[in-house]
């Protein structure tokens, strides 16, 4: 697997999951994608179950890089859920859905984490939506407080299918190959389907199937879905057991969600960094271009000042003959036209234009 984990990874992890069930919440942090509760029991003692949306879910030991600012859904999450024990780990079907229920004091709760785009955190009661971090409203789907929870959920569960139902699906499938319908219908994905295939030793491009051979499917299902846990790496990507269909891994310690987590946790942070520093990059030249435009406009003022006051300058120097002149104007004005007046101060030399439109005087100084 990768970042995002599959319906059949999420299995897995629900598996280890159980040894969370009676664990107390201690802390809860929140922020837009990203939700962490911090537990504690006595076989776990503390840990941090981590979900990113929409991709993945894991166990880790040390506290994940997460804002202690708490928003309006986080704030309504620790009101509800704070000294909860967890009562029930569960996956939605076989799909990316996971269902913790909490008992807080007789109150029952669940916290439904969605991990198909673009995911979601719910906070369901006797299946009303209490609250949620991304409500929805399309012609398919409608996700709001005070309504119904409805989980988009598949005609089967591909784990727990009969052969007759198995060999019903393949039949009215519209899929051109046995991998894309263990992949779309079922919701393998295209890495574990191919490995059905090799398992079962089925063409993965096969497109009729007979009834044996669907059968052989079956039955590999059943051994996937009774697997042991035995977290492998492989070329980079961590699997709950070793895949026929790739190259020979290596074994890991730790449980399967915590190989998980430990693996991303640090690449989470390095990108909270780097976020961050575009993000102070960016003020900072969002800043830099402000101060630049306020010296622009500061160099302007100051030639504007200086031009004006050698403009005060020249009108104090002069003020005798501007009076003068200005009378001179006023009192001709009840007398003659602009016109007139512009003819009569041509041989003015301090007058360059009178303009009547804008009632204004032009003088040479």
């Amino acid at each position: 697997m990768d970042e995002t984990i599959s319906s059949l990874d999420l299995y897995f992890m629900t598996r280890e999951f159980q040894d969370l069930i009676g664990a107390r919440i201690d802390k809860i942090y929140h922020r837009k994608g990203e939700l962490e509760l911090q537990l504690y029991s006595t076989i776990t003692k503390k840990v941090f179950l981590f979900f990113k949306l929409p991709s993945t879910i894991f166990l880790i030991d040390r506290k994940p890089d997460t804002e202690d600012i708490a928003g309006g859904f986080c704030m309504f999450l620790r009101k509800k859920l704070s000294m909860g024990r967890i009562e029930k780990v569960e996956q939605v079907g076989f799909e990316r859905i996971l269902k913790v229920i909490i008992d807080n004091k007789g109150d029952k709760f669940e916290l439904i984490i969605e991990l198909f785009s673009p995911g979601n955190f719910l906070l369901v009661q006797e299946n009303k939506i209490l609250s949620m971090q991304n409500s929805l409203n399309t012609k398919d789907r409608v996700v709001r407080g005070g309504i119904d929870y409805k989980p988009l959920i598949r005609e089967y569960n591909a784990l727990d299918m009969k052969e007759d139902e198995l060999i019903e699906l393949f039949a009215k499938s519209d899929k051109e190959s046995v991998v894309k319908i263990l992949a779309l219908d079922l919701g393998f994905g295209g890495i574990y389907s191919e490995e059905i295939c090799i398992l079962a030793g089925i063409d993965k491009d096969s497109k009729d199937l007979s009834v044996d051979e669907i059968k052989k499917i079956h039955k590999t299902i059943k051994k996937i879905k009774e697997a042991n846990i035995n977290p492998i790496l492989i070329q980079k990507d961590i699997y709950p057991f070793q895949l026929k269909s790739l190259d020979k891994g290596e074994g890991l310690d730790n449980s399967f969600s915590r190989s998980v987590g430990n693996r991303l946790i640090d690449r989470f942070s390095s990108e909270k960094i780097e976020s961050e520093k575009k993000t102070q990059n960016k003020s900072l030249k969002k800043i830099e271009s402000i101060v630049d435009k306020q010296k622009k406009q500061i160099d302007t003022l100051e030639k504007d000042a200086e031009v004006l006051q050698k403009k005060g300058e020249l009108i104090y120097e002069n003020y005798a003959t501007l009076e003068e002149l200005l009378k001179t104007i006023n009192d001709a004005k009840k007398k003659y036209s602009y016109k007139e007046i512009k003819e009569k101060l041509k041989e003015k030399k301090l007058i360059k234009d009178l303009n009547e439109k804008e009632q204004s005087i032009i003088l040479n100084l």
